[in-house]
């Protein structure tokens, strides 16, 4: 059962997944890559807890996968979010000033 269920979710996620578009020029490839490279720069210096929960709910899971993923109580992942969403805020803030 937890296999089907599984596939239903991966499923479900890969069909609201947004299909990426190709850049058309080298302008807007590099100014992708240079985004992709920020995201990964905050990320990396955020808490590990905090980065996983942006990255999970940014992957299309709902609140009681991610909170069955991070062992943690259905309840607490709103505020998780809300504060990781600061930090991940600070973060890039801090990069693109330096």
């Amino acid at each position: 059962m937890n296999a089907v269920r599984s596939s239903r979710r991966r499923q479900v996620r890969q069909e609201r997944a947004p299909q990426a578009t190709p850049a058309t020029g080298p302008e807007e490839l590099a100014i992708l890559n240079e985004e992709g490279r920020e995201v990964r720069i905050a990320l990396a210096r955020m808490p590990r807890h905090a980065a996983t929960v942006l990255v999970l709910r940014h992957s299309g899971l709902s609140y009681a996968e991610i909170a069955e993923a991070m062992e943690v109580r259905i309840g607490q992942i709103g505020t998780m979010l809300r504060r990781a969403e600061a930090r991940f805020r600070k973060e890039v803030d801090h990069a693109t000033r330096s």
